[in-house]
């Protein structure tokens, strides 16, 4: 591959509404230890697009495309949740579903997705407006976070990402 494919690849992202949303929402928020990390779905698997890590620049968390099973993200969850059980069985199958059928149905039940993936890794997904895209943080301690304004956050930033007005608040 040449160097053309690269400046495809960066008049894509500097041209994007969603990508200059996401910059913009990223450099608002600044480096955490808390992961921000937007995905979508691609068959068993859920690509990220973007992925914060702790103390790293912003520049690193665009664009990697790693993959992960849809299991093993609440992303893939919360975008599953979106689809219908037969959509989801065609996407998954049936036993993948059904290994994820509680989860599936938590999260159709809350705006904001939550999971524990273990001790010190408390999970939380939003579908962003209009996408077929999440967004998450991840390498949440929920003993040290306020969990509930973490989920505003994640509401608020999933509106702005989509372009999504946001309501006026009563004064």
């Amino acid at each position: 591959m040449g160097i053309g494919i690269h400046r495809l690849s960066a008049h894509a992202i500097h041209n994007s509404a969603f990508y200059n949303a996401v910059m913009d929402l990223l450099e608002e928020s600044g480096n955490h230890a808390i992961s921000i990390v937007i995905g979508v779905l691609s068959g068993k698997n859920v690509v990220y697009l973007i992925h914060t890590r702790g103390g790293k620049s912003i520049a690193r968390a665009i664009g990697n495309y790693e993959s992960y099973p849809v299991h093993d993200s609440v992303i893939g969850i919360k975008l599953l949740s979106a689809m219908s059980d037969e959509e989801i069985i065609g996407q998954i199958g049936i036993h993948d579903y059904q290994l994820l059928r509680k989860d599936i149905d938590e999260a159709r039940r809350h705006q904001v997705f939550a999971k524990d993936f273990g001790r010190g890794d408390h999970r939380l997904a939003c579908n962003i407006p209009g996408m077929q895209a999440a967004i998450a943080l991840s390498n949440i301690s929920s003993e040290k976070m306020d969990i509930e304004s973490l989920r505003l956050y994640l509401v608020s930033a999933a509106k702005k990402i989509s372009g999504e007005s946001l309501p006026m608040l009563q004064q």
